[in-house]
């Protein structure tokens, strides 16, 4: 139970991307699914839906959520 709870607490301090290397699938069913977030709030908001998925490749980039490395894509 302590090995676990020092790993959550490394991780947790840890300061880099979240996702180090990801599997492939899971980086395209993410990447998928916030295109299509983005998707239906640029229609629900009356903007472009290129706009919005640039958005949201911000948000999911390093410079908001920081969910992946750069070396990842």
């Amino acid at each position: 139970m302590n090995n676990i709870i020092q790993n959550i607490q490394n991780w947790l301090q840890h300061e880099t991307a979240l996702i180090i290397y990801p599997n492939p699938l899971l980086l395209l069913s993410i990447i998928l699914i916030t295109g299509f977030i983005f998707t239906k709030l640029a229609q629900k908001l009356h903007i472009p839906i290129v706009t919005a998925q640039i958005v949201g490749g911000i948000v999911l980039g390093s410079y908001v959520l920081n969910l992946f490395q750069e070396e990842a894509f």
